[in-house]
Order: C-alpha cells, then sequence, then structure tokens
C-alpha cells in the first residue's frame, strides 16, 4: 500500500508525476527491517512513513513478508528520512502532522536499488487486563440474576471474574513471549486464598499475574513496557468509576455514592505519566468503569452536554495518542456469575451431565475388553453446561476462604445501568484529536 500526502509543506509531487519517476528513476532505495534482539516480533506487517526531504513527498506502508518496504524512486540522489513502527502508524493517522520527535534514521536514494537496513527493536506485544482491589460494592442485582451467595460478596469479586474471562479472551502467549497475557490485580482486600486460586487461574489461562498495591505502581508496571521493549496492544481496566476518577480503591456505599482511597486513584495526573510510546499504533484501551466517558456530574444530560471532550477517555486517547473505548453511563455487573435462567438451565444438566461423564469413564477404561461396549452420547451443548457446572460448584467452594472467583471467570462482560438519563448505552469510541 501506498499513501500519498504532500504534509503542511507543499504538494510538489503528486501520485501522477510519482509514476512518472518511477519508470524513469534511476536513483532508488528500499528499506530493510532488522531486529538484533534474542527475542523479536515478526518483522512484516510493520508501518513505515518515508519522507523525501526536498520536496515533503511521503510514502508509507506495511512490510511485506521479507520486510521490506516498496521500492522508492527518485530523479536524482535524494536525502530520504525513515520512520518505522509505531512512530509511523501515527504518522499515517495522523495524515498532515509531522511528529518531530519521532525515532527516525536517514540514508539516500542512490544507483543500483540499494537496500537500507533500519533496526525495529521490539521483542513483544501484551495484552493487560487491570483489575481493582476487592472493597465493599453496590448490590448490582437485577430481577432474574441469582449468585447462590449473599450479594456484597459478589460485588466485592466481580472485577476481578472480568478480569480473568478478559484474560482468557487475548491471544495466547506465545512460548518466546512474544505475544504475552497479564493479569494486574490491586491486592487490597484479597485473602491469601483469593490469591492462590488467582495466580492458578491466571497460569491456567497462560497468563502473567502482577500484583500492584496503589496506582503509582501501576503506573511504574506499564512504563516498564519501554525499557523491556514492549508495546501493549490492548489494556483493558475493571474498576469503579467517578468524574475523571478510575478509583481503583473505592469503597462504593450504594450505585451512587461512596468513599475512596486515593491511593488507588487512577487521574489525568497518572495519565500524564505513563509515556505514550508504550502503546502500539493499533493499541486499543477500554475502561469498563462507571462514567468515564463524561466529565460532568449529573444525573439527566436530555439538554445538558456531558462532557466528552473533557472527559478521562478523551484525555487517555489525546495523551497516549490511542482509540479508548469507554462507558458514558454508569457501568453494571448483573449478570458477572450469570443469569437466574442460566443457572437454573445449568443445575438442571447436571445430573445429566455427570451420568455422562461417568459413562464415558467407563466407557474408555473397558472398551479394550470388551470390542461390543458402545461409546455413549454427548449430551447436547455439553462443554457450555460441564464449564458452567464447574464454575458454580469451584466459585462456592472458593467463598469459603475468600470470594466467588470463578476460574472461568465472569459468564458476561459489564453493560450500561439505567443513569444518567440522556447518554447512550455500551462503549463509545474516544479518538486522539489530532487524528483525521
Amino acid at each position: 500500500m501506498t499513501t500519498f500526502n504532500a504534509g503542511k509543506a507543499c504538494a510538489t509531487c503528486p501520485p501522477e508525476e510519482y509514476k512518472e519517476v518511477m519508470k524513469q528513476g534511476i536513483y532508488s532505495q528500499q528499506i530493510k527491517l532488522y531486529n538484533n534482539n534474542e527475542v523479536s516480533i515478526p518483522l512484516e506487517n510493520i508501518p513505515y512513513y518515508i519522507r523525501i526531504e526536498k520536496n515533503k513527498h511521503i510514502i508509507s506502508g506495511k512490510t511485506d513478508d521479507k520486510f521490506l518496504t516498496e521500492r522508492i524512486y527518485t530523479k536524482e540522489a535524494e536525502n530520504i528520512r525513515i520512520v518505522v513502527g509505531r512512530d509511523a502508524g501515527k504518522l499515517q493517522r495522523r495524515k498532515s502532522e509531522y511528529i518531530t520527535n519521532a525515532k527516525s534514521s536517514s540514508t539516500k536514494t542512490a544507483l543500483n536499488k540499494p537496500t537500507y537496513e533500519v533496526e525495529y527493536s521490539i521483542c513483544g506485544y501484551d495484552y493487560i487486563s487491570v483489575v481493582a482491589a476487592r472493597t465493599e460494592g453496590p448490590d448490582y442485582s437485577l430481577s432474574g440474576v441469582t449468585r447462590g451467595f449473599s450479594a456484597p460478596i459478589g460485588n466485592q469479586y466481580m472485577f476481578i471474574n472480568q478480569g480473568i474471562r478478559q484474560l482468557g479472551e487475548y491471544p495466547a502467549t506465545t512460548p518466546d513471549y512474544k505475544i504475552q497475557r497479564i493479569l494486574v490485580v490491586f491486592t487490597l482486600g484479597y485473602t491469601n486464598h483469593d490469591i492462590k486460586v488467582i495466580n492458578q487461574y491466571t497460569q491456567d489461562k497462560g497468563g502473567r499475574i502482577v500484583y500492584v498495591r496503589n496506582s503509582d505502581e501501576l503506573v511504574q508496571f506499564l512504563s516498564e513496557r519501554k525499557s523491556k521493549k514492549r508495546l501493549i496492544k490492548q489494556l483493558d481496566i475493571f474498576s469503579h468509576g467517578i468524574i475523571l476518577n478510575i478509583p481503583f480503591h473505592f469503597y462504593a456505599e450504594n450505585i451512587f455514592s461512596g468513599y475512596n482511597d486515593p491511593a488507588g486513584d487512577f487521574t489525568l495526573e497518572k495519565i500524564m505519566q505513563i509515556d505514550e510510546k508504550i502503546f502500539d499504533y493499533d493499541a486499543v484501551v477500554t475502561s469498563y468503569a462507571c462514567r468515564t466517558g463524561i466529565a460532568v456530574d449529573e444525573d439527566d444530560f436530555t439538554n445538558t452536554d456531558p462532557g466528552y471532550e473533557h472527559s478521562l477517555a478523551q484525555l487517555m486517547a489525546d495523551t497516549w495518542e490511542v482509540e479508548v473505548r469507554a462507558f458514558a453511563m454508569r457501568s453494571h455487573y448483573g449478570k458477572t456469575y450469570g443469569t437466574k435462567t442460566e443457572i437454573n438451565e445449568a443445575e438442571k444438566h447436571r445430573e445429566e451431565i455427570m451420568k455422562y461423564d461417568k459413562d464415558y469413564r467407563y466407557y474408555t477404561n473397558n472398551k479394550h475388553l470388551n470390542p461390543k461396549l458402545k461409546e455413549p452420547t454427548r449430551p447436547k451443548n455439553y462443554e457450555k453446561y460441564k464449564k458452567q457446572i464447574e464454575s458454580i460448584k469451584v466459585r462456592d467452594d472458593n467463598i469459603d476462604q475468600g470470594g466467588p472467583i470463578d476460574p472461568h471467570g465472569a459468564w458476561h462482560k459489564p453493560g450500561t445501568a439505567e443513569s444518567p438519563k440522556g447518554l447512550p448505552k455500551g462503549l463509545r469510541t474516544y479518538l486522539p484529536r489530532r487524528w483525521e
């Protein structure tokens, strides 16, 4: 793919002219990426952005399966500047604004079709789920929702269950950690047994577990991506939310109010402490916290501006130059543990599933002794009900020494509640304002 862009400077080399240069030009250059790290990400499909300095003509695209850009032609020897990777991806989306502090390389077009090598030193990609502390929360119960345990204890563990679910939805961790699943948990309130099972369930999903005590430690951990030469591809946040703050240590008295330990606050101050360069050009940040997407504390926005452009979501998008998705309304975690209908349906099939498991074990253990033994018929939706029955049992067992942590995580993702009025339901997208 070639993108022609004259930038703000001029338009002295439009596509038609460049096509003629390609036909006639004997001066050229082609860029090839390399990586000297012991572990390296694949070098194909990496964005590049090349500027011919004399006329400010731009050629951009992504590397091919041989780690090469397209070949650039000029009528005479020309200086060119090359940007690859995250900054190149940003430049492609900005369209008309050059990044003065972008890491770049310089060379010239020359005779005999040369190739110029540029290092791209990224070691891997991270997919990170951040989970708030275990604190008291409001009762998110809806008619038709049952948990088999008290509402308060379930609400205290809704974030960790969502984080475990999200971890399993990321691309799988590779043996060489080119791709890595990470679960970051604020430790406040979790019991020793909770920690033990969180560790186990994270390991079962091929993830890495990281515990932090406050938002400063979260900022520190995320910032370490830069020195480790890793890029964040996806960041998902599960927490309470108040206007212009994701308070990871928030104690909710009810759905409308509560009190807060500021050690867990994630505000604009913390956002600005995180280097934008830890996020890849196509990274997506999603906050499932209440009202991350607005900046005004009101109950009805029917005729009122909610302040989307001043929200924490927009501030993250602008500061980190990433796509952000967030709720404008209050979030709702009421289906974390399944609906009443789902739980009853699973329980209805418990005996059938257990009988099949018993019969199948007998079959596998004895079929070599009796060739006429018939394999039992697997029940319809066996995997679904088997998983749900296991979830119900294990999380109920976990309550004895902590909370209802599900080995598979939440049954459903968070949705939106009914307030504030006059706002869109579901996740809303916030893009950096410098993108066109």
